[in-house]
């Protein structure tokens, strides 16, 4: 078979090229009775979709209204974050100063000891220890007595009313 064919070719190449004397113009082609053509601007009217515009407008509103909840969330992130950074700055600054402070609180200390604090009193302020004329000892226990009285039964508004009127007495 392939020595039948001109080239030795197993195909034909010759059937896809183009042939000149197969050309002929619109005019003298043959139709299809079962192939409807139409031409180029009815095609093209029939493949363009008919757009909406209240659905371009929707779509319009909803792409807006999406981007608007994307930049709060976005927007709100980037304050919370700052916020956090704010507060972990303070928190250290909160334990810089106590450090601060302990280690001050550790200096008074070690300067005021009893006896100087003593000596301060006596002798630059005047003070002196309390002695017995100075010292009163106040007993509670005799004056914080409360009595409460209870009675299981239920007073009415008028035994309630006798009771007022006897207190003003």
């Amino acid at each position: 078979m392939a020595g039948n064919k001109p080239g030795g070719l197993a195909y034909d190449l010759s059937l896809f090229e183009p042939d000149a004397s197969k050309k002929t113009d619109k005019k003298e082609t043959v139709r299809d009775p079962k192939v409807i053509t139409l031409e180029n601007s009815s095609s093209d009217r029939l493949h363009k979709h008919k757009r909406n515009p209240v659905v371009i407008l929707g779509v319009a509103a909803l792409m807006a209204v999406f981007s608007a909840i994307c930049g709060t969330i976005l927007y709100y992130d980037v304050e919370i974050n700052e916020l956090n950074e704010q507060i972990l700055d303070a928190d250290q600054t909160i334990v810089n100063q106590e450090n601060l402070s302990a280690q001050y609180k550790l200096k008074i200390d070690s300067k005021l000891t009893p006896e100087i604090v003593k000596d301060y009193a006596e002798n630059k302020l005047g003070m002196s220890k309390a002695n017995a004329a100075q010292k009163e000892f106040v007993s509670l226990a005799d004056g914080d007595k409360a009595e409460v009285i209870r009675s299981d039964k239920k007073d009415t508004f008028l035994t309630g009313l006798g009771k007022f009127f006897n207190v003003i007495d």
